[in-house]
Parts: C-alpha cells; sequence; structure tokens
C-alpha cells in the first residue's frame, strides 16, 4: 500500500513539472494580458520667437507620429498614450534653464524633447543629467552637447561631421577650390564656420572671404552678397537657417549676383525649393537617405503628413526629425523604458531602427547617431542625392 502512494505521489510530482515547464524555446507562457499605460513627456521649443517656424514643423511631427500610435492600438497594442506637454522657451537659455527646473522636478514626465537651437540645448543639459532625466534635443548639432552627460541624445549629426562631408564633395566631386562663406553669428553658425574652414583646408582648399549676420535681424544681405561677389570665389556657402538663405539668393538674383550655391544641411527642406521656385534650381546641400513609399514607415507618415500639409509632393526635414523622434520614443517605452533610467538605457541601445529615411543608430558610449549623409541637389524642383563614389 505505501509503495502504491508513493507512486501515485511521484505520478502526481511529474504532471505538474510538465504543466510548469516552459515553452517556446525557453520563454515561459504568461495568460496575463499587459495593461495600459500613459506617458508624459515635456516639450520645449521656440513656439515663439525667431525660431517659431520650425517649433510648429516639431510640434506637426511629433503629433503625427502618435497619430500613427493611435492608429495601431496604443503602446503595445493596450490603448496606452504618449501625452505631450508643450512649453515655449522662446528660442532663449534662459527660458530653457527656468523651465528645465520645472520639469526635472514634476515626477509625472518621463523625458524632455527639445529644444530646437543648440544654445538653449546646451544650457539647459546640466540639468537634465543631474536629474537622471533624458533631455532628447532632436536637432542639437553642438559639438559640445553629447559630452555634457549621458542623459543626453539628439537626431542631428554632429557639425564635425557634416562638414567635413561638405568639404570632401564640394572639392574632390564638385571641383571648387575657392569659398566665400557666409554665417549666422551665433553658437551654431560660428562653430559650423570654424569646423568648416577646418576642413576645407585639409582637403586643400580656400576660404577667401567670410560675412557674418545676426540672424533674426538682418533683413538686407546685398552689401555683403556684393562684396563677396568681388572676391571671385568658386562658390558661397552659407550656414543659416531656411528664411535667410531664401532672402540671400531672391536679393541677389535682384542685384544680377550669380553665385554657386551651397547650403548647410539645414537647409536641405522642401520649404526652401517651395519659397525659392525656379530660383532653387542647382542648389547643392546634404541629405539624408532617399524617402520612398516603398519604406513602410515612410509611407505611414506620409499619410499623416498629408492631412497637415495637403499640397506637398515631399515631407519637410524638421518635421522628418520629430516624427523619427517620436518614434524612437516609442520604440524605447515599448521595449522596456518605463522610467526615467530604464527610458535611457533602451533608448541608448537602439541600433538599425528604421525611420522615414533610412536606418537610425546610436553609439553606445558617446550616443552620436548614425545617419547615412549624401550629397544632394535641386534638380527639377526636387532634392535628388548624388552618387559620389
Amino acid at each position: 500500500m505505501k509503495r502504491l502512494l508513493a507512486l501515485m505521489l511521484g505520478l502526481l510530482l511529474v504532471i505538474s513539472l510538465a504543466a510548469c515547464a516552459p515553452t517556446g524555446g525557453g520563454a515561459q507562457e504568461e495568460d496575463t494580458e499587459l495593461e495600459a499605460q500613459d506617458y508624459n513627456i515635456a516639450v520645449c521649443i521656440p513656439i515663439t520667437g525667431t525660431n517659431a517656424t520650425y517649433a510648429a514643423y516639431i510640434k506637426n511631427g511629433l503629433e503625427m507620429a502618435l497619430a500613427n500610435l493611435e492608429k495601431r492600438g496604443g503602446l503595445n497594442g493596450t490603448g496606452g498614450k504618449i501625452i505631450l506637454d508643450f512649453y515655449d522657451d522662446n528660442n532663449d537659455p534662459k527660458q530653457g534653464v527656468a523651465l528645465a527646473e520645472r520639469i526635472v522636478e514634476d515626477d509625472k514626465y518621463l523625458c524632455e524633447i527639445g529644444s530646437f537651437a543648440s544654445p538653449v540645448s546646451l544650457a539647459a543639459a546640466p540639468i537634465y543629467n543631474e536629474a537622471k532625466m533624458v533631455q532628447y534635443a532632436l536637432t542639437s548639432s553642438n559639438t559640445r552637447y553629447l559630452p555634457i552627460g549621458e542623459y543626453c541624445f539628439s537626431l542631428s549629426t554632429t557639425q564635425d561631421v557634416s562638414t567635413a562631408n561638405h568639404a570632401d564633395w564640394q572639392i574632390n566631386y564638385l571641383g571648387y577650390k575657392t569659398f566665400a562663406v557666409i554665417h549666422s553669428n551665433d553658437d551654431w553658425g560660428n562653430e559650423s564656420f570654424d569646423f568648416y574652414q577646418e576642413a576645407i583646408e585639409a582637403e586643400g582648399g580656400t576660404i577667401v572671404a567670410e560675412e557674418s549676420y545676426i540672424a533674426g535681424t538682418t533683413n538686407d544681405f546685398t552689401a555683403m552678397l556684393t562684396t563677396l561677389k568681388t572676391v571671385d570665389a568658386d562658390a558661397l556657402m552659407t550656414f543659416c537657417g531656411e528664411d535667410d538663405l531664401v532672402m540671400m539668393m531672391k536679393q541677389a538674383d535682384m542685384l544680377g549676383l550669380d553665385f554657386n550655391w551651397l547650403s548647410s544641411k539645414k537647409c536641405c527642406s522642401a520649404t526652401v525649393i517651395d519659397q525659392l521656385g525656379e530660383l532653387a534650381e542647382g542648389l547643392y546641400s546634404l541629405n539624408n537617405a532617399p524617402k520612398t513609399k516603398e519604406n513602410k514607415v515612410y509611407a505611414d507618415y506620409f499619410e499623416e503628413y498629408i492631412k497637415v500639409y495637403p499640397d506637398s509632393e515631399t515631407t519637410q526635414k524638421y518635421v522628418d526629425q520629430s516624427y523619427n523622434c517620436m518614434l524612437t520614443v516609442i520604440w524605447a517605452i515599448e521595449n522596456g523604458g518605463v522610467d526615467r533610467q530604464s527610458f535611457r538605457d533602451t533608448l541608448a541601445s537602439l541600433k538599425d531602427f528604421m525611420g522615414v529615411q533610412g536606418t537610425i543608430s546610436f553609439d553606445p558610449d558617446t550616443r552620436k547617431v548614425f545617419n547615412e549623409e549624401y550629397l544632394a541637389q535641386v534638380q527639377d524642383g526636387v532634392w535628388v542625392n548624388i552618387d559620389t563614389n
């Protein structure tokens, strides 16, 4: 009898262990479903001031990505939402610091996105890093930004890398040797010029003239354009915003001044073409991978884009960039970034993530973003990437 009882107990134990055994390659099946959870994110952008146009692009891109998230059922299909709170930093570093001090103290915020301008992001970065909260300055290309701390992230290629690409292709592919330069007299414009000059000289070229101006206050470029024409440079390189480049090129045309125009990646946008029309033809810049409907991410994005910009044939680069930013935020949350520290660590692990223009990866140590860059030219009203190989 005792022996029979022992056998029965052993059989029950085997059945019990079998029921608990892991299945599906080692992952234990769970009957419980994920619960919907909402996440709050602060967005600090220059809603008013000299860069308000860019803030509108950023806001629209972020909200388009959230519209697509809602269409697919929310975070991990649970209905969970991302709630954005927008703050106006007025393109002012002091205001950016004041907002950062408020945001880091509010426990509801998972991270902060912004600002558009590097000086604002640079000023606020130490506050976010001390609070161990991600500051996702999606458009900051300043080389001093990322080294501030491990909670700094950006989707912009740093200026040292981009200016080296400019110099390489302008000299070795386009064949230019001498350059005149116009740049904004601010942190971004001055740093861009310094790196560009160094890169041009490294490739054997020469900058023969330089002019700078105060962005947002200069509307008449005729005097400096007339001066630069007298130096007879092979090409005119510009480090400025979209509106300023448009004014420069229109005023040069009115004066009958003909330049081989080069622009920073900041102006590689559909907006510049729309505002310049035929005057944009031949303009060179840098661009990311081509936008194609064969990329499902871009196709989904374009579907939302034309609801906001119904007359567009292509998309604007800063809307693209903010859309990519929100896609990576969604990815990080859905892959375990549910508090400030885990969000930072998950975002830092991003590798070969498909965005609207090719893949995006972060260097796990420096957090530098890896985006393909191409020499691009306006041809027949669109930006065309050029094979320089």
